[in-house]
């Protein structure tokens, strides 16, 4: 990542720490570390959301708390087995279904790209992508209204 981009990021954080306390959620008092390959926790996302569904929510928090407010590293092997194991998946699952995850997350990452995505967090809305970035509630309401106005219909 080069050095602009992560000016950018630090010069935006403390507007997303007061984001997130309006909205009552608890975050880290710095900026998590730059340029984590993620990528790893996603596939372990997608063994999870396969093996225990019900649970697939519980590891996404966990892996949010782990990066944003405990400082710990999602690239970490060791730390990705601890979340997996916590919800009852066996972590030596993410060895055997290396490829087929990892196939499955760069799927995700080509649509995403295919849908413009740019940047985190992306949102979309009726298949329309919102201004990237976290949106307040009051835009979120004003393209709900928007949605809701013209039927809801779905474009892509």
């Amino acid at each position: 990542m080069d050095a602009r981009k992560r000016e950018m990021i630090a010069a935006h954080f403390p507007a997303l720490r007061e984001r997130a306390a309006q909205l009552g959620l608890p975050m880290a008092e710095r900026h998590p570390p730059l340029g984590v390959d993620t990528r790893a926790a996603h596939e372990a996302a997608k063994l999870v959301a396969r093996e225990a569904p019900a649970r697939a929510r519980e590891f996404q928090r966990a892996a949010f708390r782990t990066h944003w407010l405990d400082g710990g590293d999602l690239a970490d092997r060791a730390t990705l087995d601890r979340l997996v194991e916590a919800v009852g998946v066996d972590p030596a699952l993410l060895d055997g279904e290396r490829d087929r995850l990892r196939a499955a997350v760069l799927a995700d990452e080509n649509e995403a790209r295919e849908r413009g995505v740019r940047a985190v967090p992306q949102l979309f809305l009726d298949g329309e992508a919102l201004p990237p970035g976290m949106p307040t509630i009051e835009a979120l309401r004003g393209v709900a209204t928007q949605v809701l106005a013209r039927g809801g219909e779905q474009r892509r």
